[in-house]
């Protein structure tokens, strides 16, 4: 989150024509769902592969196949707020996707979790 609130700005700064202030609350509820499911995806990971020899394969494996809709659709949910013209509010479908994303994955690592640190 540190370097979203650098690299945002910077990027708004450098690469972008208008200002994001009027849709600066949509872009950080995006950012904020995508570092939601990126935090929960990567502790069920890590909590799977924290007891296995091969955990340096395992865990880049079994997290980037999981992490490819968030990017999906945080890119999605933020192309409509980054354009030039700022044409409407980000897309709809795409937050409920990273929003059921994240909760699914958090649901299951919050059940799975005690499971998989029993000693």
């Amino acid at each position: 989150m540190v370097l979203e609130l650098v690299a945002v700005p910077a990027f708004a700064l450098l690469l972008l024509g208008p200002p994001l202030g009027d849709v600066l609350p949509q872009l950080l509820l995006v950012l904020a769902l995508g570092d939601l499911g990126v935090a929960a995806i990567g502790t069920l990971v890590a909590a799977l592969a924290v007891r296995t020899r091969a955990r340096d394969l395992l865990g880049p494996l079994l997290a980037l196949p999981l992490l490819v809709p968030i990017v999906i659709g945080g890119a999605r949910a933020s192309a409509p707020l980054l354009s030039a013209g700022h044409s409407g509010g980000s897309a709809p479908r795409w937050l409920l996707t990273l929003g059921l994303y994240d909760l699914v994955f958090g649901l299951i690592a919050y059940a799975l979790f005690d499971f998989l640190l029993e000693d």
